[in-house]
């Protein structure tokens, strides 16, 4: 009796976390792929609805691109009793290509081999990772088409990035200026400008212009600096 009641309640918990875990979870047969059940995730994630999919097989439902993928699959999964796969994906009933992290479990059930199938939607973080590439691709073009020197310097004075001035690439090259400190690349009233202009940027939030004497490529010359915020920690300085 104590042996059932133990039983019964392990079933209601495993049950209770099945149906409202916001992973997608699924339970297929494992020669067929015959879906026996699913919970609510499953639904959303694949478009499916459980009068329509529930007794189909994975070929029926068309979750494979062709049915020897899956015996490859298959055979794999009883080497090995379980697989990862980070890099998943297939596509909802309405043609959305879903990103997915997926985890296959070879389970028993009663007499019959089956897989315990979960995935873990990644499409919203995989569409934000793309988009903050291709930002990245297009600021780094922006910088590589814009002609001035551009100075990435950390609130405490020290560059952390720089990319040259077009044409003296030789003679202002990045290492002269990365890692140091402005007192160090600047003559002392210029470094004390740029000190001033660097405070007052991250602290306004607004662009700061001042103008210093300097020379450049063996040329006496008169540049502005202008400094806009970059990171909570960082302001920019384009000369």
């Amino acid at each position: 009796k104590q042996t059932e009641t133990a039983l019964r309640e392990s079933e209601e918990r495993f049950r209770k976390v099945f149906l409202s875990s916001p992973v997608a979870i699924s339970i297929t047969t494992l020669e067929e792929g015959r879906l026996l059940d699913a919970n609510e995730a499953y639904w959303a994630l694949t478009g499916h609805r459980p009068e329509q999919a529930l007794g189909r097989t994975a070929e029926e439902l068309g979750l494979w691109q062709n049915i020897q993928s899956r015996a490859k699959f298959v055979e794999s999964l009883k080497r090995k009793g379980s697989l990862i796969n980070s890099d998943d994906y297939f596509f909802n009933l309405d043609g959305t290509l879903k990103y997915v992290m997926s985890f296959y479990e070879r389970i028993q059930l009663g007499d019959q081999d089956c897989i315990l199938s979960m995935f873990y939607d990644m499409s919203a973080h995989r569409l934000t990772l793309q988009a903050l590439q291709q930002s990245e691709a297009r600021i780094r073009a922006l910088l590589d088409a814009f002609p001035d020197m551009i100075l990435e310097i950390s609130l405490d004075g020290s560059v952390v990035n720089m990319v040259p001035p077009k044409g003296l690439e030789k003679v202002m090259p990045a290492d002269r200026f990365l890692g140091k400190h402005i007192d160090e690349v600047f003559k002392a009233v210029t470094a004390s400008q740029t000190r001033f202009a660097v405070q007052r940027a991250s602290e306004s939030g607004q662009i700061n212009v001042f103008e210093f004497e300097s020379e450049m490529g063996g040329i006496h010359r008169t540049m502005e600096a202008r400094l806009t915020p970059s990171t909570p920690d960082t302001v920019l300085m384009m000369i």
